[in-house]
């Protein structure tokens, strides 16, 4: 699950009826720019009942087909390479706009969504947009359900030994059987956009925490 949930959220309320902010040339798919063959490797970690298990995942940008971005993703757990599967996105379309209250302040946001499917069937994801930063969003991934909501301020973070802007978002989600809390660390310059994803959820007797950050890229 957590595999599908990083592929789809790598990709991309109620709309008041207001004037939609023009698209800033930053708001693109998540992946405008990079050219098929190149790669972000994700170096995975969970942490349950005292142990701990590393592995990784490697999402690769296959092709684009008019308006789709395919991605194919691959990895290894336990040191057993996965068989790869592929997510195919649907290229980001802006379809309103909204005004959106973060600790106080009003932001104007341009609401754009990014559809598809995968192994679990249709997903979606709708991104709050101000100033090519995302201050919301709202993941719809087979059972999984996010939504997150950004500090407004900026952060900066190491990103491959040097220093970038990130913007960190957090919140809840839940699939058919459990519940957690999920962040995210977003940049423009990571292809993909996500540097880090953190989840938590509540089993019987603790928690598991799962983490994947962004280790190494190829763009071609």
């Amino acid at each position: 699950m957590f595999l599908l949930l990083l592929a789809a959220t790598a990709s991309s309320g109620s709309l008041l009826p207001f004037q939609i902010p023009q698209a800033s040339p930053s708001v693109k798919d998540p992946w405008d720019g990079v050219k098929p063959g190149s790669w972000v490797k994700f170096e995975m970690e969970t942490e349950a009942y005292g142990h701990i298990s590393r592995d990784e995942q490697i999402l690769t940008l296959e092709n684009r087909e008019g308006t789709e971005i395919l991605l194919s993703s691959k990895g290894s757990c336990a040191g057993q390479e996965r068989q790869p599967g592929n997510l195919r996105l649907t290229t980001w379309s802006q379809i309103g706009a909204d005004q959106l209250a973060i600790q106080g302040k009003v932001y104007g946001c341009a609401v754009w969504r990014a559809s598809g499917s995968d192994a679990t069937g249709p997903t979606e994801t709708k991104y709050w947009m101000h100033d090519g930063r995302p201050l919301k969003i709202d993941l719809k991934n087979g059972a999984c359900r996010a939504e997150l909501l950004a500090d407004p301020e900026p952060k900066n973070r190491n990103y491959l030994g040097k220093t970038i802007t990130v913007t960190e978002l957090s919140g809840t989600f839940s699939t058919a059987t459990a519940r957690g809390t999920m962040r995210q660390w977003h940049a423009a310059e990571v292809p993909g956009r996500l540097l880090r994803l953190e989840t938590s959820i509540a089993v019987p007797g603790g928690n598991v925490h799962t983490r994947a950050e962004v280790k190494e890229t190829l763009l071609k």
